[in-house]
């Protein structure tokens, strides 16, 4: 039965799609890493070679505690699979051993998630042959030391991975928490690990690491740029101890699931209720009230309000939202304990600086709040076999649609009010009174609400197009991923950031100053786009049980109305609008240029100017200026003497000066205490020779 049961899992996995997604998606992260600079793992710089075996060791760090949040289905759901399509009865009436049965689903998917994490050496070797890559920064092919680091470093990793979700799915039974375990795991990392290190006894920390990163940057943080790219990554000291550490972690985890798991329809629980001490409903008894049937607009209003509230709650009430929260609250804590230090120097925890700082550290708890959530209120119904009753109901499709955004929105605007009485608890301890709570609820409902409402109707369209929750949670997480990315890439450009927020600085002086326009224009503009994309999804919204495309374009062809007509042109007239104003004031107005474009002129400008390089100029002793600002036109005139001294041991008959028309600067005149001729004048520079030089001291 072993062996029956351990072949249909790798046959079960390997004829999927999503199997194959995922190991595409490790090849190309792979892949990224050496073949391009729009990805970049923590050590191929400067001299470092960026497909050498210590960079490379990084990436199987990282790829593994970063992509194990994808991967949580393929060996969490190998258990709670027979009781999604109710074969369970079926199965548990054979004569099977829990051994068998429990090994032949754990071994399978353990062996599909090692054929998946093989996409990672694929990608690291390939990368490097690309036309485009520049040679110089590589090493010749290692294709066995590949092979040693997947085995010492990825192996162990994925073999504790794939123990922990099966031990969460065989045990709780819930599909919510095969879901959220990945990311748990990954968040409860990223904030132990800083904190581990931080103690006395760093071995211990590094044994605690479950990836085993901490332990290897203590092996290697000596290691020359020569060591980097020459050595092997020896497993041994603190890292074969974690390695073997975590490894006995994974078969207690496994040995525990055999000793717990019973062949019964109901999970492990704690403080089960007997049958006996159940409580007998009473019948209720009542009068009975007419109900009259509406369908107009106060209806629906009441309606979509009603499914918003009831989508609230049922997330809030969960327990995983409340640990999200906690460890979300526990990690700003800890940020914000430096807020009122700056350069080693106290300074007040003024309310600018705290909500930067919160927003900062809870970005990813928001990312997590809307991967996760978007895709729970699309596939609830479903998820609890409900479905076919709620979209028999005689309401519109809109409500199920607005009350569950509203409801995913409404949660993030509490995640914001928990942002800002953490700020001003913080505040408190820190002996600081001046809360400003109009600043805080302008700044994060203001510029970070926004973002946060158009991300989370993209997730929504995501999921309603995908139609595959894995593959929805997957794509949301590439969104991510490609935000970060594109900045490496050349991607700069305001209108083609999806959700972005203009760079911008706030002072007590100047208030949010000019930056007001360009945060309101922006905020337009993708609003005005994720109005568009909501109505997009709710056209394609699932409804029943047909999921064909036919079908659901014929759906989305009835759904447009009137109504879906005015949401979508009042979105596109918005989004050009502002979009336009925006592209006016930076393109035409002002010169853009992204970050590819500085380095290129930076590089000319270098090229151009290189041989002036050693020339001799005078040196400013003494400066005396006069400057009037001028902050309602954002402008500013200066004037006044500078004295420049001859500090050479021989005359100097011309001096060098540079404009700054680059930053917006004009310089109107010039005037010397001597004559001087301009004998060189171009855009950037302008070179005035003296009629009589300069003598040494003068």
């Amino acid at each position: 039965m072993f062996g029956t049961i351990f072949r249909f899992e790798i046959r079960y996995h390997l004829t999927r799609l999503i199997t194959w997604f995922y190991a595409f998606i490790f090849f190309a992260l792979a892949f990224l890493f050496v073949a391009t600079d729009a990805v970049e793992v923590g050590g191929g710089v400067g001299q470092v070679m960026r497909n050498s075996l210590f960079v490379q060791a990084q990436a199987f760090f990282i790829l593994v505690a970063v992509g194990q949040v994808i991967l949580t289905g393929l060996v969490g759901t190998a258990v709670l699979r027979d009781y999604q399509y109710k074969t369970h009865e079926l199965l548990f009436t054979t004569p099977i051993t829990r051994l068998a049965y429990l090994g032949g689903r754990f071994c399978g998917a353990f062996v599909v998630m090692v054929i998946v994490h093989l996409g990672i050496p694929l990608g690291l070797l390939l990368g490097p042959l690309m036309p485009w890559v520049d040679q110089a920064k590589m090493l010749p092919a290692n294709p066995v030391g590949i092979l040693v680091l997947f085995a010492t470093i990825l192996l162990p990793s994925v073999f504790l991975l794939s123990a922990i979700f099966f031990a969460v799915g065989a045990l709780t039974r819930s599909l919510f928490a095969i879901y959220t375990q990945g990311i748990a795991l990954l968040v409860a990392w990223t904030i132990s690990v800083p904190m581990l290190m931080n103690v006395n006894n760093q071995r211990m920390a590094t044994l605690m690491d479950p990836f085993g990163l901490s332990a290897f940057a203590m092996l290697t943080r000596y290691w020359t740029p020569a060591e980097k790219n020459t050595l092997p990554v020896p497993v041994t000291g603190v890292l074969l101890e974690n390695r073997l550490f975590w490894i006995s972690i994974a078969v207690m985890i496994l040995a525990v699931t055999y000793s717990a798991f019973r062949f019964r329809s109901a999970p492990i629980t704690i403080g089960r209720k007997a049958v006996g001490d159940a409580e007998v409903e009473r019948p209720f008894v009542g009068r009975a009230v007419h109900a009259e049937q509406r369908f107009d607009n106060a209806t629906w209003r009441t309606q979509v309000v009603s499914s918003a509230r009831l989508s609230f709650w049922s997330i809030v009430r969960e327990v995983p939202f409340l640990a999200i929260v906690t460890v979300g609250i526990v990690n700003m804590l800890m940020s914000a304990s430096f807020v009122d230090s700056l350069y080693g120097q106290k300074t007040w925890p003024v309310t600018y600086t705290m909500t930067q700082v919160l927003e900062s550290t809870f970005v990813l708890f928001f990312m997590i709040t809307i991967t996760i959530y978007a895709g729970e209120a699309v596939w609830r119904e479903r998820q609890l076999q409900l479905d076919q009753i709620s979209d028999s109901l005689p309401i519109k499709t809109s409500v199920g649609f607005l009350g569950k955004l509203g409801g995913l929105l409404m949660v993030e605007g509490l995640l914001l009010l928990i942002m800002i009485v953490a700020g001003v608890v913080i505040q408190t301890f820190k002996g600081y009174h001046h809360y400003e709570l109009g600043l805080y609820l302008r700044y994060l409902f203001g510029t970070t609400f926004p973002s946060l409402a158009q991300i989370t109707v993209l997730a929504f369209l995501v999921h309603v197009i995908v139609n595959q929750k894995y593959v929805g949670h997957v794509v949301m997480i590439l969104f991510w991923v490609m935000q970060a990315a594109m900045q490496p890439l050349g991607v700069e450009h305001l209108l083609f950031k999806y959700a972005s927020t203009p760079t911008f600085l706030y002072s007590d002086m100047n208030g949010f100053g000019p930056y007001v326009p360009e945060l309101t224009l922006t905020a337009l503009y993708w609003t005005g786009v994720s109005i568009v994309l909501g109505v997009v999804a709710l056209l394609l919204w699932v409804r029943g049980a047909e999921t064909r495309w036919s079908f659901r374009r014929a759906t989305a062809q009835l759904r447009w109305n009137r109504a879906a007509f005015t949401a979508a042109a009042a979105g596109c007239v918005l989004a050009v609008g502002a979009g336009g104003a925006t592209f006016y004031n930076t393109n035409i107005l002002n010169r853009y240029e992204n970050s590819k474009d500085v380095r290129k002129r930076k590089a000319a400008y270098e090229r151009t100017y290189k041989k002036y390089e050693k020339m001799e100029l005078p040196r400013l002793v003494a400066a005396d200026v006069r400057a009037d600002l001028v902050p309602e036109r954002l402008t500013f005139t200066a004037s006044g003497t500078f004295t420049f001294v001859n500090k050479h041991q021989q005359p100097i008959d011309s001096v060098l000066v540079f404009n700054l028309q680059e930053r917006n600067l004009r310089v109107d005149s010039l005037a010397w205490d001597r004559p001087a001729t301009a004998v060189v004048t171009d855009d950037e520079l302008r070179i005035f020779r003296f009629a009589t030089p300069l003598a040494p001291g003068d």
